[in-house]
């Protein structure tokens, strides 16, 4: 039996992954993928790096991810060094569509990875990425984080963030994401990791290095703090333009005493001076396992929360969620 291009678009469009456009498609196998053209699952080829070389700029060419198995080492794109999408109008999907935690279409380090740097970049623009899971996680102590995005107005939907990954990772700086480019949108991802205990290091799940109007809409952000100066996201000076907007986000941290965690004393680090002083805005958001959404002491006064409370609420605490008492 053979597979045609009309079968694969068939697919694709069952699977919802097709990209409409005038590019051509690439499939990938990391553990099954033998091939040489990568122009059918039949044919998938090995690597995102053997893909991304066939595929041109600002064309709208699509790489699909193929999951060939529930277990991990069947279905990972290990990478030996840091990978820049670097390509404009190019998009990477993971197949099959499914859950937005670890999903099976997965890019990781190569376990022997002891480099300084991150996992993945997205420095080209307007590309879209749906279903996949990104993980930063090895025995080195080097490693930076796992996302880093300098491009301009991708859309990141479906996935998982997921860095310091190992316990030797939760150096300073680290992040899951670390985000500079400008009109991004993170739709139902996952960003952090909550089985990997952060210690008293200076990183955070998600870096505002710069860029303006990004979103993030429908997300989980997950963490395990095991200091209480770990947050959520960190906006250093001058790190966003205009607004960053947060839109029916959750921010749960694993602060059960008897597994190891604390209580965070905020959500975000926000440092307030500079130029751009671009706003975070918070839109019917939550958080669990923190004190505030900004430590009192410290409060920025560009963090703008519209939330609703679970108790009484204040500038800093509106949207908290509570143990529930009983009737």
């Amino acid at each position: 039996m053979s597979i045609t291009q009309f079968d694969v678009v068939q697919a694709n469009a069952f699977l919802g992954t097709d990209i409409q456009g005038q590019g051509k498609s690439y499939y990938v196998n990391p553990y099954y993928g033998t091939g040489s053209s990568g122009r059918s699952p039949r044919t998938a080829i090995k690597t995102l790096a053997g893909a991304l070389a066939k595929c041109t700029t600002n064309r709208n060419d699509t790489v699909h991810l193929l999951a060939g198995h529930a277990d991990l080492d069947y279905t990972t794109d290990f990478q030996p060094a840091t990978l820049d999408w670097n390509l404009n109008l190019t998009h990477l999907i993971g197949i099959p569509r499914g859950v937005n935690i670890c999903p099976r279409a997965r890019v990781a380090f190569l376990s022997s990875y002891d480099a300084a740097s991150n996992l993945f970049t997205v420095s080209g623009n307007a590309c879209v990425f749906r279903n996949l899971l990104f993980f930063a996680g090895v025995a080195g102590t080097l490693p930076t984080g796992c996302l880093k995005v300098s491009g301009e107005r991708n859309l990141f939907e479906n996935c998982h963030i997921a860095g310091i990954g190992h316990d030797n990772n939760d150096i300073a700086n680290a992040y899951s994401l670390y985000l500079s480019g400008s009109e991004n949108v993170f739709r139902n991802c996952v960003i952090g990791l909550d089985t990997i205990s952060r210690g008293t290091a200076d990183n955070a799940e998600v870096v505002l290095a710069g860029g303006a109007r990004n979103q993030f809409i429908d997300c989980l952000f997950v963490t395990f703090a095991g200091a209480n100066t770990h947050q959520f996201v960190k906006r250093a000076l001058s790190g966003s333009d205009r607004f960053t907007l947060f839109k029916r986000c959750h921010f749960t941290n694993f602060d059960w005493t008897a597994g190891g965690g604390v209580t965070m004393l905020e959500v975000m680090d926000v440092t307030p001076s500079g130029s751009p002083g671009g706003f975070i805005d918070l839109i019917d958001c939550s958080f669990a396992g923190a004190a505030a959404w900004e430590a009192s002491s410290g409060a920025s006064g560009i963090v703008r929360a519209n939330t609703s409370a679970a108790a009484a609420a204040s500038a800093t605490s509106g949207g908290r969620a509570l143990a529930v008492t009983g009737a």
